[in-house]
């Protein structure tokens, strides 16, 4: 019995103390899915899911440029153990290529998770532009544009286009806001100078500042100069003095100005013209060897590149400005073409007094059935506060019967305006006025007197009367438009005491009655 029992003892301990300890191996893991991916860092990480019957000491992420990146090139260290475990990613180039696997170190060996690749973000830089080439230029507005190709890794939150009349314009110079984002864009320029080289580029802009586009150069159109014409001074039968002023260039140089004539309307740069030299701003011009008695036409001009403008038009006549205002061109010619002798100049004698036109004829007249020869009323005209530095004196007349009673009168309260022009004795009078008959009817007239001054007297005295408003009434008067030369037939215009208290006619009117100078 002992026997068997020392025999099962001995194989007992054979049994079990023969026994090996169970396999060991590395750790099994696998990797994360990379997420948080900037330009130089990302997020990973990994599971260990089994240790391999040995204690896992150390586990992380590596990771390289290569496939199969090992605990040799970079890596973290998450703790030890079983488990999930988050590793960051530091230290990586811009817009790269990697490579990330996950390991786990035990007394084994290490192990590593399956690979997984990434790549870093572009680096964050300024956006890559062009400028669109300027197109549909006028005097003040252009257009132009963008094309954002690239947003240099961050969103463009502006673009447009500057501009300036320097090189290399920024967004602190003149500039459109034409939205953000990628692509293409188109920017209007306004409020431009004409005439003027500007310099554009487009713009965006992100958080990492301001990139511009390639510089473009347009230069907007010029258009014609702005002239006006200088009044008309020192008048003379032969000359006058004007001049211009050129209050824009339009946008290009001012190569030639001056003023030009002739004895049409507008004349222009192919007729008579004054050179008068170049450039903007004001200028004077001095007409000589004009012919006596003759309308000329003037208008001061400037030339630029776009072409010629003119300024105003003026007449010269040598009458004065005053009296070409006044006066409408078809009158003044009205007047000439019946056969008044316009005397010209600046220094009219002095012609203050009470005149007698006695007996007064009709020498010319513009109506059909008027009688040349025939003696009309008697008229007296009174010149008062001559001022020969405004060329302008105060004018009073009245018509009077062969018993000097008035028959029509033309006085103001302080007169009418009458505007002078002559030279030595020579002088011409003009004046519009309100003829008014003794029984209220009333009539709107031109009178225009030429004579030659004496010592008491008027010599050559002539008169023409235009009418130019008789309120209707062709009954009593002459029409609108028609007109009469009268003279003095004795030549002599006596010098009188008074407008209105004088005599009778004493010149062989007794019993004759005599028809009023305005009437039908």
């Amino acid at each position: 019995m002992k026997k068997y029992l020392f025999i099962l003892l001995s194989l007992s301990l054979v049994m079990f103390g023969c026994e090996e300890d169970d396999p060991k191996s590395v750790a099994v893991v696998s990797t994360a899915n990379v997420t948080d991916i900037t330009q130089t860092t990302a997020t990973s990480g990994g599971n260990v899911t089994n240790d391999g019957g040995a204690a896992v000491t150390s586990r992380g992420v590596c990771w390289g440029t290569t496939q199969t990146p090992t605990i040799n090139d970079s890596k973290t260290a998450s703790g030890d153990g079983l488990g999930s475990f988050t590793s960051s990613i530091i230290g990586l180039q811009a817009n790269t290529t990697y490579y990330v696997r996950a390991y786990a170190s035990n007394s084994e060996g290490v192990s590593y998770g399956n690979a997984i690749s990434f790549k870093t973000l572009k680096a964050i830089g300024l956006a890559t532009l062009t400028t669109v080439e300027v197109a549909e230029i006028t005097t003040t507005t252009a257009v132009s544009g963008g094309n954002i190709t690239d947003d240099g890794g961050a969103a463009v939150t502006a673009r447009g286009v500057c501009w300036s009349t320097s090189e290399s314009p920024t967004i602190n110079d003149y500039k459109t806001e034409d939205g953000e984002g990628l692509g293409e864009f188109a920017s209007n320029l306004t409020e431009l100078e004409l005439g003027t080289t500007y310099y554009v580029r487009a713009y965006a802009v992100n958080s990492e500042g301001v990139a511009y586009g390639n510089e473009q150069i347009f230069e907007t159109l010029a258009e014609l100069p702005t002239v006006t014409t200088a009044s008309l001074t020192n008048a003379t039968a032969t000359s006058v003095d004007t001049g211009g002023e050129i209050t824009s260039d339009g946008g290009a140089a001012i190569t030639a100005r001056g003023v030009c004539y002739g004895t049409e309307p507008n004349p222009t740069i192919d007729g008579l013209k004054t050179s008068d030299g170049t450039g903007a701003g004001v200028f004077e011009s001095s007409l000589t060897d004009l012919t006596p008695r003759v309308t000329y036409y003037i208008r001061a001009y400037a030339t630029n590149s776009v072409g010629t403008a003119y300024g105003n038009e003026l007449r010269y006549n040598g009458l004065t400005e005053d009296i070409n205002e006044f006066l409408p061109e078809e009158i003044l010619d009205e007047i000439k073409d019946l056969g008044l002798t316009i005397h010209t100049g600046t220094t009219p004698p002095n012609i203050e007094g009470v005149y007698s036109l006695s007996p007064q004829v009709l020498k010319n007249s513009n109506r059909p059935y008027d009688v040349i020869g025939q003696r009309y009323a008697d008229s007296r005209i009174q010149i008062s506060s001559q001022d020969n530095s405004k060329l302008t004196a105060s004018f009073e007349s009245v018509e009077l019967d062969f018993e000097g009673n008035v028959i029509s009168s033309s006085i103001g309260d302080d007169g009418y305006i009458a505007y002078l022009v002559g030279d030595e004795s020579n002088f011409s009078l003009f004046i519009r006025v309100v003829s008014t008959r003794t029984t209220g009817e009333s009539a709107e007239l031109v009178y225009a007197y030429s004579g030659i001054i004496g010592e008491d007297s008027i010599e050559s005295l002539h008169l023409v009367l235009i009418m130019v408003d008789n309120n209707g009434r062709d009954d009593i008067f002459i029409a609108n438009g028609e007109g009469r030369l009268f003279y003095d037939e004795d030549g002599v215009s006596e010098r009188i005491p008074s407008l209105l208290n004088v005599v009778p006619n004493t010149k062989d009117v007794s019993g004759v009655k005599l028809p009023s100078s305005i009437s039908k």
